[in-house]
Formats: C-alpha cells, structure tokens, sequence
C-alpha cells in the first residue's frame, strides 16, 4: 500500500467502523510497534483496573479499544493500551473494540494521533516518540512537516527540531523533497553553503608564557590533542591552586582570555597603589614655611616697613602698607593724627594721646 493511499485511508479510518465487538484480550495484538506512547502511567492504569474490578467501569463507543483487521484477521491495537492493561489486571475475559479495516501501518498511523485531544494527555517524550514512528520509516519520512505535525497533532516546528536532530546524527536520510497533504512532491531550498572554518588561534608567545606564570602562577607543560574541531590544546601546572599542583588542559584562546583577565587586574592593582601612595605623601608632607619678613618701602608713603608679602586680590604677591597707610585706610582713625585709635575713637573720636 502506497503512502498516499495509507494517509487518505488511515483518515478515513477515523471515522469507519463496523461496530462494538466483544474480543478476547489474547486476539489483539500489542508487539506489532502501534503503541505511540513511552510507556503506559502506572497510576493511571491500576487507577482503570479498580474500576473495573469493583463494576464501576461503564464500557461505551468513547472508551472501546480500537483495533485494525487485516485482511489475515490479525487484530491489531492502535488505541487503549491503558485500558487493555487494566483489563487484564481485573481478569476480564474480553473487551469491546471498535474494529476497523486496516493494516499493522494503519494502526500505526492512528495511533500517533491518538490522546492528541482526549485520554492522558501526552508528554513531550509521548509527542517525540510519534514523530519518530513516521520519521524513521521509509516512506513516512518523505512527509512535510506540516503534514507529519498534523497526523501527530502537534506544532510542525516541533516535527522540524525532531527532524533536524535526527539527520544531523544521521539516523535519518537527508531528502531534497517532501510530499505534502495533496499527494504532490516539493523539492527543498537548497541549503546554505557551509561558513568558511574561523583561523586558529596562533600558538601561545614566549612573552605570554611568561606573563603567565609571573601572573597566575602557570607553568607552561606543551601542547596536548586537538579537540574534534582541530583547536590546539595548551596544558598548564597551576601551582598557586590550594590542592597542591594541578594540570589543566584549555584551548589557545581560553588561556589568552586569562592572560588578558590577569593582565587588567594587574594593572588596577598597580593604578589603586599609586593613588594610595600619592595620597599618604600628601598626608604626610610638612606644612609650607611662612613667608619671611622681608624689609621694604610702602608703596604709598615710602616708609620702610618690616611686614611679610601678602597675596592681593590679583592673585599676586605685592608688599603690606605702613602703620600710617593702613591706619588712613581704617574706618576707626584719630581724626587728628590719623593714627588708629580703636579705644578712644569710640568715645572721644580722638586718640588717647591727643
């Protein structure tokens, strides 16, 4: 039987049927690779077994096995596989089915999407274990995506991680062309050119075997294997590391990477050291020395004066006034002999002496 037909018909088979038949649980057969699931929930079948074994369990169309004939009168198992266990458990003698015309495929087709939308519901493994069913035949492989997704009742990006997954690992072909729901066949874009390989990192310097062993304590011990993408290996003796001495094995440009992190520390460390000494020399420094007395004429009278430099208003170093002279520019003045009076000024407006 061809594909197409087998889809067409296993849609089909869906929805015929020839009616509820008692069978014995030893006419149906289980080994023929219909079961979808991973396995059956243990809680849920001893869950339908007590059921069962104490009469509640109320057999209709909903909840009948369902079954495929072959021409041969093999019966084979497509959905109930909880139910027939359960059965068992509870010693039933036999079963309602809803047997229906069809080929071990064709149960196999309707079992990967059956409990899409009723029964336990599925897991993730439950949902990968059906898509691989279609992928890993022959024939169900040349399916779309869209149309493997909709036999399976799942997102068709699902169907395509699975796929990808399996090709890469080569479980399955590679195919150029896919056949989608109308039975037509669509060639696929052709796939992008490899990315040319990245350049290997050259091979570690002289200067940067020293700086990391002067930095990180790394004795340099050679070259080990490549890994599986040909990146050299580097083996380094860390000799700082607390368990004593210990070999590590690292790529070119992991060991750069740290040279570089070693490297930047380094330099903190040496920038925070200079502002701390800068900081103590400056905490430290003794205080500058007062300008000395230095004898010179007032600018304004001429009087030799004794009186250090002071800083003008300017910002430059000019000479201090006379007793005379800062005594006339004083508010507080003897009036007749313009000599500072601070005293008597207050009282008199004259000096003491005057």
């Amino acid at each position: 039987m061809s594909t197409d037909t087998e889809i067409r018909k296993g849609i089909g088979l869906r929805l015929s049927s020839t009616g509820l038949q008692d069978l014995a649980l030893l006419e149906l057969r289980r080994d023929g690779g219909t079961q979808a699931r991973t396995g059956n929930n243990e809680e849920t079948t001893e869950e339908y077994a007590g059921a069962m074994r104490d009469g509640c369990w109320q057999w209709h169309q909903g909840n009948a096995l369902i079954v495929f004939r072959d021409d041969e009168g093999t019966h084979w198992l497509a959905d109930g596989f909880h139910r027939i266990e359960a059965a068992a458990r509870a010693a039933l003698p036999t079963v309602p089915c809803d047997v229906r015309p069809g080929t071990r495929r064709d149960a196999v087709l309707f079992a990967v999407g059956a409990n899409s939308s009723h029964g336990l519901r599925r897991t993730r493994q439950d949902v990968r274990r059906a898509i691989e069913l279609l992928l890993r035949d022959e024939e169900w492989v040349k399916l779309s995506d869209r149309e493997i997704s909709r036999l399976v009742g799942c997102s068709d990006m699902t169907v395509g991680s699975v796929r990808r997954e399996l090709e890469s690992t080569a479980q399955i072909m590679q195919l150029t062309e896919r056949k989608g729901a109308d039975g037509k066949t669509r060639s696929l874009p052709a796939a992008p050119a490899p990315a040319p390989a990245a350049p290997l990192d050259p091979p570690l310097t002289e200067e940067e075997i020293y700086d990391l062993s002067s930095l990180g304590g790394l004795e340099y011990q050679g070259e080990a294997d490549k890994t599986p993408a040909g990146i050299p290996l580097i083996t380094m003796t860390d000799t700082r590391h607390p368990a004593g001495w210990v070999s590590i094995t690292r790529t070119v440009g992991y060991w750069r990477a740290e040279l570089d992190q070693m490297r930047n520390s380094a330099k903190q460390q040496e920038e925070a050291a200079t502002e701390l000494a800068r900081q103590e020399a400056k905490r430290t420094a003794a205080p500058a020395a007062p300008a000395p007395a230095i004898p010179a004429p007032c600018p304004r009278c001429g009087t030799m004066t004794g009186l250090p430099l002071h800083l003008l208003s300017n910002g430059q170093y000019g000479r201090a006034k006379c007793k005379l002279d800062l005594a006339i520019d004083m508010p507080n003045v003897c009036k007749r002999c313009k000599l500072p009076d601070p005293v008597g000024f207050y009282y008199s407006g004259k000096c003491q002496s005057c």
